[in-house]
């Protein structure tokens, strides 16, 4: 997708959600400035340094929660608008993670889709990921396997391993056919947008450069969590008629301390429902 394909507050154009329904994903986007970009990555590095063993669990789930840093880009216009384009004109934050890999880091995303463990049905949801810094295949931009969103979800094996970045190290438990893969390239700034049944993944980052990008995940009102539990939101444009889940409180600081107490209470309600049993393939 290209800037013909886009108005300036980055709408969509018809042919550009036609091409997302089609592949499952759209990249690259706008969403900020080199510069901005940077301001972010700053921000949010000086904010995890005050508390940085606190700070490395909380990016990983509803890191938005906690960091007001995040709490600005989970609402910045620019990603809301191709949202509403995909989903309609409400908008709920359902978790963000930041995803980062520092240069010569081991750690790598198996090859997965989004909806194996999320419990929410329809899969009217759609993932944001802002790179923060570049994200080329010389540093593992993320990878993903056009048009696999258009089928069931497959099974998945748990692995748990080390340095898979994800909450289960969770893998498709089918053969991917690499020849057909794309990779996602984004400047700093940059965004990708995914569908959360498609295919994706990105290998460990040998190079000598950071790899870092901010996934949020966007869910339309008429989404439910499905298995019984209770689970939460962040309402960040228009209304939610529907409210079928409780509201996430936002931070008031770039690091908000006062915050972590409810963060606790809202993520162990969330790790019940990522970490439940589930069949195995």
């Amino acid at each position: 997708i290209h800037s013909k394909d886009l108005v300036m507050t980055n709408i969509l154009s018809a042919m550009a959600v036609s091409k997302f329904d089609d592949q499952g994903f759209v990249a690259p986007m706008f969403a900020l400035s080199t510069d901005e970009a940077e301001h972010y990555r700053l921000r949010l590095k000086r904010a995890s340094a005050e508390q940085p063993e606190i700070s490395q669990r909380v990016l990983k789930m509803k890191s938005h929660l906690v960091f007001g840093c995040l709490d600005e880009l989970v609402r910045l216009p620019a990603i809301l608008d191709v949202v509403e384009s995909l989903l309609g004109p409400d908008i709920l934050v359902w978790t963000s993670s930041l995803f980062a890999k520092m240069a010569a880091s081991p750690d790598y995303v198996s090859w997965h889709q989004d909806m194996a463990y999320w419990g929410l049905d329809p899969p009217e949801i759609v993932t944001a990921w802002v790179a923060l810094t570049d994200s080329k295949p010389d540093n593992v931009c993320m990878r993903v396997v056009p048009g696999t969103h258009k089928f069931d979800v497959v099974p998945h094996n748990d692995t748990f391993s080390a340095n898979n970045m994800l909450s289960r190290g969770q893998e498709v438990a089918v053969e991917v056919d690499e020849v057909v893969t794309v990779d996602i390239e984004l400047n700093p700034g940059e965004m990708s947008f995914h569908h959360a049944k498609i295919v994706h993944g990105s290998h460990a980052n040998a190079s000598s450069r950071a790899r870092i990008g901010f996934a949020i995940r966007y869910i339309s009102p008429s989404v439910r969590q499905t298995v019984g539990a209770e689970d939460s939101v962040m309402l960040v444009r228009g209304e939610d008629k529907q409210r079928n889940f409780f509201y996430d409180p936002r931070p008031k600081h770039d690091f908000d301390t006062v915050a972590l107490p409810a963060y606790e209470e809202i993520c162990e309600r969330s790790r019940r429902i990522l970490f439940r049993p589930t069949p195995t393939p």
